[in-house]
């Protein structure tokens, strides 16, 4: 066979952005209410869960939100009848 071989070859350049890391911070408001702060991506889900027991398998799905903005609040009107209460947010 005289025909050439069929190959080529492009060089180009791959850039990966990594979103944020996800965080959460909170704060205690006059009124004894709590305010969750969430860092997180734009467009993503987050599912945020809460328990009295850091250790438990059983955390209380508290509510879920789609992130319009980088950084959104989310208040608890309901006090808890234990001294403390744990957050966390995951994202499928």
């Amino acid at each position: 066979n005289r025909s050439p071989p069929l190959s080529d070859s492009k060089t180009f350049t791959v850039a990966v952005t990594l979103p944020e890391p996800l965080r959460l911070s909170g704060s205690i408001l006059p009124n004894g209410q709590f305010r969750l702060a969430v860092n997180g991506e734009i467009g993503k889900t987050y599912f945020i869960l809460r328990s009295v027991d850091l250790n438990s398998p059983d955390w209380e799905l508290w509510t879920n939100i789609v992130a319009v903005a980088t950084t959104f609040q989310i208040i608890d009107p309901t006090p808890s009848n234990s001294r403390q209460r744990f957050y966390r947010a995951v994202s499928p």
